[in-house]
């Protein structure tokens, strides 16, 4: 008895710290962008060029690393959001098109989120111009987070303080990080972000790409019913 259950130990224990070693060859870098890959620092730097002539030229950079760690984890389940900013999708499909909000049309969208940073881009600006009233912009990043939920709930507000304290932090790490990568790399010629999807007339252009571009979702998030 006692040498099944070592061999059964052995096998779990084999196959679980096997499973370790492939989610860490996974990972991504995310504690600072000197670390980031290439591709990460690629996703700041548009991030940045986009948003440079607005108020939110460090922020939005600084939402990219906080919610997806520069585009290096696209997916959060439990909203359900996706892209680089994390945009919630069941908003997304309100806003942007007239389909209708079933599972199949969420994992669409979701995947054009991620396929499309441009749209990406544009979601999060339009998302935080929505918010930016008064010109608090510590209201607008919670309410990026949290929407109105942290001004009548005490718990979402402390999640949106929280939240806002991150951003603002990496957002004062891009300001000095990011003029000094841009200038020292060969990045600098990706230059040319502009989103597709201009204005409320393109939203029948976005159903017809989400149409006839994914057919077949590569992830469900959520089970098809």
């Amino acid at each position: 008895m006692s040498k099944l259950f070592l061999f059964l130990l052995s096998l779990f224990t084999s196959n679980f710290y096997g499973s370790m070693l492939s989610l860490s060859k996974i990972s991504l870098p995310c504690e600072h962008p000197r670390d980031f890959t290439k591709e990460q620092q690629e996703i700041l730097l548009k991030t940045y060029d986009y948003a440079k002539n607005t108020d939110f030229k460090w922020v939005l950079p600084a939402i990219a690393w906080q919610e997806s760690c520069a585009g290096a984890y696209p997916i959060n389940f439990k909203d359900p959001s996706a892209g680089v900013f994390h945009a919630h999708i069941p908003n997304v499909l309100k806003k942007y098109t007239h389909l209708k909000d079933t599972s199949l049309n969420r994992n669409l969208i979701g995947q054009y989120l991620i396929q499309d940073f441009n749209f990406a881009l544009k979601v999060a600006m339009d998302e935080l111009k929505f918010w930016d009233r008064n010109n608090n912009l510590k209201n607008t990043i919670k309410s990026y987070n949290k929407g109105s939920s942290w001004k009548r709930d005490d718990k979402s507000n402390i999640l949106a303080e929280r939240y806002y304290d991150q951003v603002i932090q990496k957002a004062q790490i891009l300001k000095s990080y990011l003029p000094m990568l841009k200038n020292t790399s060969d990045l600098n010629t990706i230059f040319n972000t502009k989103s597709q999807i201009q204005d409320d007339k393109d939203m029948d252009i976005l159903e017809n790409k989400v149409d006839s571009k994914i057919k077949q979702p590569e992830f469900f998030l959520l089970k098809e019913r």
